[in-house]
């Protein structure tokens, strides 16, 4: 047999910090190498075999002989989070066992799937509770722990142990031979908490007497059931039990007459399955909305009682102004966004039955949720009329902004500015209390729809973002009254652009036109320099990778005038980040074809740092004809293609 294979060789190295004045670091280290042969290592199971009574087996001479000897396992399980006290479970391919030893944080000399030896000589096989267990000795009939000082004296860490897969069993197995499965890592499928369980914390860590363990039970679909014990100690006490179904693996023990199964951390919990009964779990009590709310802004509470919430969808999926899966959720005259863990296919108007147990609130944004929903814990119950939305000043909003987040509020007699269509951003309302901004991303179906001049009614949704308050609307619809401009968003006047008297390096906001970052989140910004006007982009310095701007003109009528031309400048040339194109079909950015405007001159490699260059006259037709939109898109990289561009002068004759 090869030497190298036959042996285990593992070296301790004492060192230390020897201070004096004179420091000298030529010192002969002690050598203390210990040396394992395989003869001396027994399997688990051969070791097991000997506890043929319940008084225990000292391992003396007579039991296991004069050599000494030794077991050999893979961690499975440690005290890293507190749920194993003072306790390391290992085991080889033939079985598993478990040693208790009188030292905190046994994880780090001793953690999970790392090998370790037991030197057996001097310890006691015996029960704890009728769990089989190596420890010291037996005293007043109960086997007690391994005195710290002699800890290391029989537990040996090894390096990465042999990799140990939990074995899939059901829980009546484990009812029926739970000899075979004491100290060993399992898996039982398809189990969940039971109802009585769920939502509520997985031990009272905040206990006034201190912390308390709690037996909780799971169950499978054929209503076997088992303990899953939780320490009071660990350090997901206070996190809650889950509603779904699923996986749960775990390490099976025994107290007295009560099996159990303890968990290493919430990894070994995957519950996002649906019950046996097909539900998500739903809770029996009803929640208000408001008391979610007023447990979080007064209580800091952070997760949802145990029970559900019911109300009414007011926002609509199908504009892609909303995140898909989120929903603003209304009952009476409070509101809250619900965030699920997927996405939804709920509607506006739709009534719903939502178990929010021990669900997360936060806020994001400013914005309070409730985060990381199931989406099989939410059942839809009917379909109904939206809330009433309540008749409000800007004013009143601003004053409680928490009051009246997610809930639908209607701003009568007010004026809208900022840009002629919503898709620019943020439109400003002025009902003449205070003013508010609606916002709507470029890409929600009504981005294009032209904003209303003249005094107007606004019913939108209450949110914020980072914590200013803000509106948001399902369409354009949801503003009544005013004019439309009917130049529409196509007239000349707006597409013409000097870009006079804005402020350096703004974001570029104006009226019609469509500003917006599709990599990174550089964008086109206002510039001036020497009296002139101009917008510029680049990639120089940004904090990622790729850069990707572009800068979209209003709707452009080519039966009325289709002569374009424009003026571009660089400096510090690295390469053409710049583009141009024009659209027949364009309602946002991600689904409008465009064509390359091939003919248009550009500033380039050739030209003197901030050298205007005229594009030339352009037309349109030539390309596409009816009611076009002209992007300007600028392309970079923060390594290397970090050209500056600037633009100017963009006109249609």
């Amino acid at each position: 047999m090869n030497t190298i294979n036959k042996f285990f060789f593992l070296l301790i190295i004492v060192s230390g910090f020897f201070i004096t004045s004179c420091v000298d670091n030529d010192f002969d280290e002690p050598e203390n190498t210990l040396v394992i042969d395989d003869a001396d290592v027994m399997p688990i199971g051969d070791l097991l075999a000997l506890l043929t009574s319940n008084s225990g087996v000292v391992l003396d001479e007579g039991a296991i002989g004069a050599e000494v000897k030794y077991i050999k396992g893979t961690v499975t399980a440690d005290d890293a989070s507190g749920n194993f006290f003072k306790t390391v479970t290992f085991q080889d391919e033939t079985a598993a066992l478990s040693i208790a030893a009188d030292r905190n944080e046994l994880n780090a000399e001793f953690p999970t799937g790392n090998s370790i030896y037991i030197k057996l000589n001097g310890l006691t096989l015996g029960y704890d509770a009728n769990l089989p267990r190596l420890g010291y000795i037996i005293e007043d009939d109960r086997l007690q722990r391994i005195p710290d000082l002699l800890v290391n004296d029989f537990m040996i860490a090894g390096g990465v142990g042999e990799v140990i897969l939990p074995t899939v069993v059901t829980i009546s197995e484990i009812s029926q031979n739970s000899n075979d499965y004491f100290n060993k890592l399992v898996s039982i499928e398809q189990a969940e908490f039971t109802l009585g369980f769920v939502g509520q914390p997985y031990a009272d860590a905040d206990n006034p007497d201190g912390p308390e363990s709690t037996n909780a039970m799971i169950e499978d679909c054929d209503d076997n059931e088992i303990i899953v014990r939780n320490s009071g100690f660990s350090d997901f006490a206070r996190e809650i039990m889950p509603s779904g179904s699923g996986k749960i693996t775990g390490i099976i023990s025994v107290f007295n007459d009560d099996l159990q199964m303890f968990i290493r951390d919430l990894n070994d919990i995957d519950f996002m399955e649906l019950r046996c009964d097909g539900s998500g779990g739903q809770a029996t009590n009803e929640l208000e909305i408001a008391s979610i709310k007023s447990r979080f802004y007064d209580l800091g509470a952070d997760k949802a009682e145990s029970g559900f919430i019911s109300g009414t969808v007011i926002s609509d999926r199908t504009t892609d102004q909303l995140n898909s899966q989120n929903i603003f959720f209304q009952n009476g005259e409070h509101g809250i966004l619900v965030r699920f863990s997927s996405d939804h296919t709920f509607s506006l108007g739709d009534e719903l039955k939502i178990t929010v147990s021990g669900q997360e609130v936060s806020e994001f944004k400013g914005l309070l949720q409730v985060t990381n929903v199931p989406l099989f814990n939410a059942e839809k119950t009917g379909n109904g009329d939206l809330p009433a939305a309540k008749e409000i000043t800007i004013d009143e909003i601003l004053l409680d902004n928490n009051r009246y987040e997610s809930t639908r509020v209607l701003i009568k007699d007010a004026e809208l500015s900022g840009g002629s269509t919503f898709g620019v951003g943020n439109i400003t309302v002025d009902d003449g209390t205070e003013t508010i901004n609606i916002f709507t991303f470029d890409y929600a179906s009504y981005a294009n729809d032209p904003v209303p001049s003249g005094t107007v009614n606004v019913t939108a949704i209450v949110s914020q973002f980072d914590d200013t308050p803000q509106l948001m609307i399902n369409s354009g619809s949801d503003v009544s009254g005013g004019t439309i401009d009917p130049g529409g968003n196509g007239s000349d006047g707006q597409v013409n652009q000097t870009f006079e008297g804005f402020t350096d390096f703004d974001p570029v906001a104006i009226g019609g036109w469509l500003s917006v970052a599709t990599k990174g989140d550089r964008q086109w910004y206002t510039r001036s320099f020497d009296d002139n006007g101009f917008v510029e982009c680049e990639a120089f310095m940004d904090n990622n990778a790729e850069t990707e701007a572009w800068l979209v003109t209003p709707t452009i009528d080519t039966g009325d005038k289709s002569i374009f031309s424009f003026e571009t400048a660089i400096a510090f040339w690295q390469h053409q980040g710049l583009s141009v194109w024009i659209s027949q079909d364009f309602s946002n950015l991600s689904e409008a074809n465009w064509v390359s405007l091939d003919e248009a001159a550009l500033a380039n490699n050739n030209n003197e740092n901030y050298d205007w260059v005229m594009s030339g006259d352009i037309d349109l037709t030539d390309y596409l004809s009816g009611k076009v939109r002209v992007g300007f898109m600028y392309e970079g990289t923060a390594a290397s293609n970090t050209t500056k561009v600037r633009i100017d002068n963009i006109v249609l004759k």
